[in-house]
């Protein structure tokens, strides 16, 4: 039985979050299936620095974060949506935090932008077919060191991190 209009826009927005979501925690995880299941096959991805097919994206993308960063968090929130029928523009604000090391100590490189994204609901599924990525501002800090001794466990950039429920 369908739902009422405002219950199925509902459901398609919650659905569309949550591709955004994966699509975040498979990045900073380094999960190359799970980025990629964030996009239809033909799925596009326009982040200035790169510009081609998402999976061609996956491929730069994973093995850059793993070169340059020892870890990484995107949050986004701010999400806006058009949804018409089983095409979906949506804007999402993102502040990557991604940390990384030299010879000379430890940096954050921060930044703010938004996603801007087209999704398709093909065969009942929403994914990307297209995103880009708009820079707002950049910054980097250098991390001071730790004042106190550090006792908190630590996430990994793969399918072992906590976040999986492998237990």
């Amino acid at each position: 039985m369908p739902h009422a209009p405002e219950i199925q826009r509902l459901l398609d927005e919650q659905a569309i979050q949550k591709v955004l979501f994966d699509y975040c925690h498979a990045v900073d995880r380094c999960d190359a299936e799970g980025i990629r299941a964030a996009f239809h096959e033909d799925g596009t991805d326009d982040h200035g620095v790169f510009k081609g097919t998402a999976k061609d994206f996956v491929a730069w993308v994973v093995p850059f974060l793993l070169k340059n960063y020892v870890s990484s968090m995107h949050p986004i929130t701010n999400f806006r949506f058009r949804i018409d029928g089983d095409v979906a523009r949506t804007e999402c604000y993102v502040a990557p935090v991604l940390k990384r090391k030299d010879d000379t100590g430890e940096y954050l490189d921060c930044s703010g932008g938004r996603y801007i994204d087209r999704l398709e609901r093909r065969h009942g599924v929403w994914k990307i077919a297209h995103r880009k990525f708009i820079r707002d501002w950049r910054e980097t800090r250098k991390v001071p060191p730790p004042a106190t001794p550090d006792v908190y466990q630590y996430g990994v950039r793969s399918k072992e991190d906590p976040s999986y429920w492998n237990d």
